[in-house]
């Protein structure tokens, strides 16, 4: 009997054991949940057009394939389980030779009937101002700003500058890097004329060349710009509110921030005085951009994820286009890479502690 005894005493243990041990993985398997699952792209660039060039002849463009790419991509997306939520759309939707065909607004239906009813928050890029002033680009869905859940975020009704919480411990926060600039606005504009001081800094006749030009000078060129004082101001006391509200930030815009992720040929006019507003608050986990074609990444001295996405343009028919699928679990933002954009694992600044405030 004492044999026995001992037998069931030990089946006892074992069988404690097995549902501590069940109980960890269940935990595990829990802390590690898909909280929220969306995407990102930049640079489509889709024109009706024979394929060309980029402006130094370096990189070929596929205009007509990026369509297809952009199609493509979207199916991928609507198929997946988990369901993605939503699109961020960073820029360049159309390229500018649609303006010289007089394809514009064709062009933008085209790229847009593909999206559909997909949920996307666009931010403009240069490639949309050379096809369209401002006050056009607001009666357009690229105007985000405009949205229901942005409205409240946005400093004035005319601002291409907004923000919408995607998850109650996840806010996304879009800023115009082309607020100050030579493209998108009347000459007699403020915005125009300060856009044209900082062009003082390069040195060439043309104002989109860099020519002659070295280090990160380069980035003062006409196809580039600046967000503005009150934009900073915005930001700042937004990013505020998310410290104190404990909210994980991504920030998005057309122009990379970050001379490490990027050429510095483009690069925003005034980067720097994004990043001293960034560096003020601990809850940005990463900037987001797109321009450079080819892509880049880095992280910064406070722990900031800067991914520039490259362009779906200049992919090759014969390969994938990039693309950005993003995970959300409890400690961690995943970023699934496609073709030449990198998976990323970014841990939040404030971790969800609960469960419960799935959104």
């Amino acid at each position: 009997m004492p044999n026995l005894h001992t037998r069931i005493l030990k089946l006892l243990v074992y069988r404690s054991r097995i549902k501590r041990y069940l109980k960890k993985m269940a935990t595990i398997a829990k802390e590690h949940k898909q909280l929220l699952v969306f995407a990102a792209l930049s640079d489509i660039q889709y024109g009706d057009m024979d394929d060309g060039y980029n402006f130094k002849k370096t990189r070929k463009r596929y205009y007509r394939n990026a369509l297809v790419f952009q199609k493509r991509v979207m199916e991928q997306w609507k198929n997946m389980t988990p369901e993605v939520k939503f699109i961020l759309q960073l820029g360049d939707i159309i390229d500018g030779f649609n303006k010289r065909h007089g394809i514009s607004e064709s062009s933008l239906k085209e790229t847009l009937d593909v999206i559909g009813d997909f949920k996307t928050y666009h931010v403009i890029g240069n490639h949309e101002l050379y096809n369209f002033d401002r006050a056009a680009l607001m009666k357009t869905p690229l105007f985000s700003a405009g949205l229901p859940e942005c409205k409240s975020s946005v400093a004035s009704p005319n601002q291409f500058y907004y923000s919408f919480q995607a998850h109650a411990s996840l806010r996304i926060i879009a800023i115009d890097t082309y607020e100050i600039a030579a493209i998108g606005w009347p000459e007699s504009s403020t915005n125009y004329q300060e856009a044209m001081k900082y062009l003082e800094n390069n040195i060439n006749e043309d104002k989109n060349s860099t020519t002659n030009m070295t280090g990160e000078d380069r980035r003062f060129a006409k196809f580039n710009g600046a967000v503005s004082s009150t934009q900073l101001k915005w930001l700042n006391q937004l990013l505020e509110e998310c410290d104190q509200k404990k909210e994980n930030v991504i920030i998005i815009g057309h122009l990379p921030i970050y001379p490490p992720a990027t050429a510095v040929d483009c690069l925003c006019w005034n980067y720097e005085e994004i990043l001293s507003i960034l560096y003020k608050h601990d809850c940005v986990i990463s900037y987001m951009a797109g321009h450079d074609h080819v892509g880049g990444s880095g992280i910064d001295e406070h722990h900031v994820q800067h991914i520039t996405i490259p362009a779906i343009l200049e992919t090759p028919p014969d390969l994938d286009p990039p693309m950005a699928t993003l995970y959300l679990y409890n400690d961690t933002l995943h970023i699934d890479g496609q073709y030449l954009l990198d998976n990323y694992d970014i841990k939040l600044k404030f971790p969800i502690a609960s469960m419960n405030n799935i959104s």
